[in-house]
């Protein structure tokens, strides 16, 4: 009997720890799809390309409302060609329309019914075409006799179709459902930043919802980029490695993220640990260019260099990492500039920030995993831009005849030692994120005179956490930090960062 109630005791309890995670990523998926619709709608987003399986996207955005096996049964999936390749594309992107899609379809199709998704890909177009089909529900055939005019009416802005025919809603109940029906606008205007677009067809005995969009496999992504593979991409034996980032976790990336390119180590420099060195970093790097004319130089700046001293809330200054390279290449004389690959590092991604840090630079890197298989992709492009082959610089730029020196793009064991060497230092994430949870303990007068401070390690943080390995809670948690910017102190700070600091310490607890 003692054995029987233990049993059911872990059961039960199993259960709900199953709920409760359940719960969590619902309100992690939640967060981070209002976060992104935000920035779709204001035209800011810049869509993340990655390696992505689509049909393991599609089959996953609605897990955290139906079991496997209702989802099976109730949502198919159909893709032409099965399977489909991997493609380069942006999953949260894909993941919302098609959320949105399938809850609609649930939503206003026939109680229960079945909602199909068809995915076509026409390899010789390069276009994809994803349709979300349910089957005719609630008012349907009103829906029929408005004509073209229904399908203008989904993708309007706050107005759902169905609202004006449920005549026992209140006046109240109508205008919120009026106000708050811009799902399918977003959509849209989703479809939009992928350069596609979204329709919706009413037919007799079914409805049918079509995103199109152009698209790319990811093997023609990356054959794109550069005129060899990444995976024989090599640098020359004779470049530096010059990086500067205030925080430690991010240096220990950049050292990291050298050494995968092949950059010898003793080529590798990462500063940033300094007031000094932050403040007198644009005279090192001329002098060091200066010092070997014959010698080329990758040039890494984290956009938000934080100089201030031991004390965490002493007067401090912020460089900017983009005017800095700006600065060094308006130093340097032409000959000297042109051997040099300077990139902006910055966990800022929008396209706005994006067009001035390349405005300033050559090029930008996002605050990302430093995963081997991607330094070389994200590397031998911004690479090939500037010292493009068969120009001035082919002859001692470019070593693709050689055999490479840097680790392969194959796939390799997870947990080997040199992968563990990639991952965040939990500990030291910790020590930053626990110093940082004194200075926004403080009360709210000096928390408005610091906020300038604290903004700039929030921001640092941030950064570290785009860096973990792909994490719901990580991403959450850097939305929830992103939605504080601002000059002044925002509301309900305290409350808000109570919820980040819990988010944040769940990772290691």
């Amino acid at each position: 009997s003692g054995g029987s109630s233990v049993t059911r005791l872990m059961t039960d309890l199993s259960r709900c720890l199953g709920e409760l995670d359940k719960t969590l990523h619902e309100v992690l998926d939640t967060v981070l799809a209002e976060a992104m619709a935000r920035d779709v709608i204001h035209e800011v987003y810049e869509p993340l390309l990655e390696e992505v399986d689509i049909s393991s996207i599609l089959c996953s955005s609605n897990v955290s409302v139906f079991d496997k096996d209702s989802r099976l049964e109730r949502f198919p999936l159909l893709t032409h060609p099965c399977p489909l390749p991997l493609f380069a594309f942006d999953p949260q992107l894909l993941k919302y329309i098609h959320r949105n899609a399938v809850s609609n379809g649930c939503k206003y199709g026939r109680k229960g019914g079945l909602v199909l998704t068809e995915v076509h890909y026409d390899a010789s177009a390069r276009m994809f075409r994803m349709d979300v089909i349910n089957l005719p529900g609630e008012h349907h055939e009103k829906i029929l006799g408005m004509g073209e005019a229904a399908s203008v009416a989904v993708f309007s802005p706050r107005k759902r179709l169905h609202s004006g025919f449920d005549r026992s809603r209140s006046r109240s109940e109508f205008i919120e459902s009026h106000s708050s029906g811009d799902g399918a606008w977003i959509m849209h205007k989703c479809a939009k930043t992928l350069g596609g677009e979204c329709s919706i067809k009413f037919e007799t005995h079914r409805t049918v919802f079509s995103f199109r969009c152009p698209i790319t496999t990811f093997e023609e992504a990356v054959n794109r980029n550069t005129s060899v593979h990444p995976s024989i991409f090599k640098l020359p034996e004779n470049v530096w490695g010059i990086a500067i980032d205030d925080s430690k976790i991010q240096r220990k990336l950049l050292a990291r993220f050298f050494h995968l390119a092949g950059v010898r180590d003793d080529r590798c420099i990462v500063q940033g640990g300094t007031m000094q060195e932050i403040k007198s970093f644009d005279d090192f790097v001329v002098n060091h260019i200066e010092q070997y004319p014959n010698d080329y130089v990758v040039v890494i700046a984290d956009e938000n260099l934080d100089a201030m001293n031991d004390d965490i809330m002493a007067k401090h200054t912020t460089v900017s990492g983009s005017k800095s390279i700006e600065n060094i290449r308006r130093r340097l004389l032409p000959d000297q500039e042109r051997r040099m690959l300077a990139l902006v590092r910055s966990a800022n991604d929008s396209s706005r920030d994006v067009a001035i840090y390349c405005a300033r630079a050559h090029g930008f890197l996002p605050k990302a995993p430093i995963k081997r298989q991607r330094v070389l992709e994200m590397l031998a492009p911004a690479w090939e831009k500037r010292f493009p082959p068969g120009g001035w610089a082919d002859e001692d730029a470019h070593t693709d005849s050689v055999e490479p020196c840097v680790p392969s793009l194959e796939a390799e064991p997870a947990d080997s030692d040199e992968d563990l060497d990639l991952l965040v230092d939990m500990s030291e994430l910790r020590g930053e994120v626990e110093e940082l949870h004194v200075m926004c303990s403080a009360d709210e007068e000096l928390l408005a005179e610091r906020w300038q401070i604290i903004w700039e390690r929030l921001h640092a943080l941030k950064g570290d956490l785009k860096s973990l390995p792909s994490n719901g809670r990580a991403a959450a948690a850097v939305e929830m930090i992103t939605s504080l910017r601002g000059t002044t102190l925002p509301p309900n700070f305290k409350e808000r960062w109570v919820s980040i600091h819990s988010l944040i310490k769940s990772l290691w607890s």
